[in-house]
């Protein structure tokens, strides 16, 4: 067609001879529907010879008519005006509805569906057609229509846009997850203000949200996870972090040994090593929590401990691998579980234990994105795991080297009764107490107390309660007793200066309180020396001699002391020492 601003040829009879590309963009016509119409099926009035006006808009050019020759008859060229769509503007509208990648809709007064671009329909997965007359809301399946109504309404009646709305569909056709959109809406107006509708534009940003949704996922169970230094402890503040964030059910199974602190085993792990259900949160589960028993051989569960792999496991009705765990697989059946993960806990190629996620019901089934998510989870959570378990094996040990250095069967002297309790602290502190027997029918009643906790503060306790024993047998007076003590502590004290820097106890302070009452049985009084502030667990000090103080005694004798004191044993008084 001759003619850049050429539109169309029309014959005297008002049928379309020719019709050019721009035309057929211009009024959205298809140009194998157009040849041989009458214009008047096709334009909205009649066509007269000279300028066409848009009706309501009184001033801008649109289409000029002219009359040709064409051999013994006349046809009319319909050309462009000054005034019509320019070029430029009809190229960005073709590439805005063929190519954008952004889905447009353009909805008129009542919100109906008038025109949509390619990328709609890609979006839908549906033809157009299907689409044109619908409400946008209905053809979309949103979760909440009716406040997207609300919001398309309140723009076209205020002119101001709705940007970036998330707005959740509903589960689509069959295999199809549900969708999660940005939706914009802008007021469509014409020239003179008249408003014509509305231009919807849609995103889908799914696969956005889920990202952003795993990674605060994430974000909380490292925040969430490892608050407290016990193994099953740790299990459960994970298995409370996932569901339902990540999962609908989760169940936590550690190995044995690590829940007593014992080093976990390398992998492969043997089959018949015992896991404990450490955490389990769901609708129903198939071993009750704390139970010990072995994973069933060839089932996800056992293979993650051989391998160390994160796996994403189909639970269909005929798995072979159910038939292995038949309560496992009942528990399964009846929560309706669809889709599984079974992640390790390991460290440094040692097994932990395993996490089994299930998604089951309407929510959506697990994909590799999420194997990725579990296994980051489990990453952490194993650290802490390992963690709980370094500190749990420390206490036990420390507890247990208290337990063997305090008194088993405390020394029932002769001339006072006795009752003691012994309450021992959650670290395995240096809290001890002691009874010794000394001549001349008196009884040393101590408390001591060496700050921290740890294996490094039961040895120390250790050492002072050996030496107290030691210097006990010397028969010295409280105060010098005390202070041969504090000379003691004070040796001590400096070897842990000399410790290589890379020590743990290198230049770590001594910090140790002692009180000792020694009851004489002959006069009834009690001899009280302390070492230390008013908590006798504060340290001892070294700078000044501690002084006797002498109080009626508070402990009753057994029976009548007797009239005079017995001879007591001859030793040396040793020197104090400075």
């Amino acid at each position: 067609m001759a003619g850049s601003d050429m539109l169309m040829r029309i014959d005297d009879a008002g049928r379309v001879i020719e019709c050019s590309p721009l035309a057929c963009e211009l009024f959205g016509w298809d140009a194998a529907d157009v040849a041989g119409r009458s214009v008047g099926a096709l334009l909205d009035g009649a066509v007269v010879e000279g300028e066409r006006h848009r009706p309501g808009c009184g001033g801008a050019d649109s289409m000029l008519v002219r009359s040709v020759p064409a051999g013994s008859s006349m046809v009319w060229e319909v050309r462009a005006a000054a005034g019509a769509v320019s070029k430029q503007d009809l190229a960005i509208l073709r590439a805005m509805f063929t190519q954008s990648p952004v889905g447009l809709h353009v909805l008129d007064d009542r919100l109906r569906i008038v025109r949509v671009n390619t990328a709609t329909r890609g979006l839908r997965d549906v033809p157009a057609e299907s689409l044109v007359g619908r409400v946008f809301g209905e053809a979309f399946r949103l979760m909440a229509p009716e406040k997207e109504e609300e919001t398309a309404r309140e723009v076209l009646a205020s002119g101001r846009p709705a940007l970036d709305r998330l707005v959740r569909s509903l589960m689509g056709a069959v295999g199809r997850r549900p969708r999660v959109y940005s939706v914009s809406y802008a007021r469509l107006e014409s020239e003179c203000g008249e408003v014509l509708g509305l231009i919807v534009s849609t995103v889908d940003v799914t696969e956005r949200e889920r990202a952003l949704q795993r990674l605060e996922t994430l974000e909380h169970v490292r925040g969430c996870v490892g608050e407290r230094l016990e193994v099953v402890a740790v299990c459960e503040e994970l298995a409370d972090a996932v569901v339902p964030a990540f999962s609908g059910i989760v169940v936590v199974e550690v190995i044995e040994d690590v829940v007593r602190g014992e080093e976990p085993p390398l992998a492969p792990v043997d089959r018949d090593i015992p896991l404990r259900r450490a955490a389990f949160r769901g609708l129903r589960s198939a071993y009750p929590v704390g139970e010990v028993r072995k994973l069933p051989y060839g089932t996800p569960f056992s293979r993650v401990l051989t391998d160390l792999r994160p796996r994403l496991v189909p639970v269909e009705p005929d798995s072979i691998w159910l038939e292995a765990d038949p309560a496992r697989a009942e528990s399964i059946q009846r929560s309706c579980a669809h889709s599984l993960i079974v992640a390790p806990l390991s460290v440094r190629g040692e097994a932990l234990g395993a996490v089994s996620f299930y998604r089951y019901r309407d929510e959506d089934p697990f994909d590799e994105a999420d194997v990725a998510l579990a296994s980051d989870i489990c990453a952490h959570a194993a650290l802490c795991i390992e963690n709980a378990r370094r500190y749990t094996r420390e206490r036990t040990i420390a507890a247990t080297v208290k337990r063997r250095l305090l008194p088993q069967q405390p020394a029932t002297p002769s001339t006072v009764a006795i009752s003691h309790l012994h309450i021992p602290g959650p670290g395995g502190g240096g809290a001890w107490f002691d009874v010794i027997e000394l001549a001349g029918a008196r009884t040393a009643l101590i408390l001591g107390d060496v700050s921290g906790r740890g294996m490094d503060t039961a040895t120390t306790m250790g050492q002072l309660k050996t030496a107290l024993h030691s210097l006990a047998a010397l028969d010295l007076e409280p105060d010098e007793l005390m202070a041969r003590l504090s000379d003691t502590a004070a040796r001590l004290a400096e070897e842990r200066e000399a410790l290589p820097s890379g020590d743990p106890l290198h230049r770590v302070p001594l910090a140790a309180g002692c009180l000792i009452v020694v009851y004489d049985s002959v006069e009834q009084k009690c001899a009280i020396v302390r070492a230390g502030t008013r908590s006798p667990s504060r340290c001892f000090r070294t700078a000044a001699r501690p002084r006797c103080a002498y109080r009626q005694a508070l402990c009753s004798p057994a029976r009548a002391a007797p009239r005079s004191r017995p001879p007591r044993s001859p030793s040396p008084r040793a020197a104090p020492s400075r």
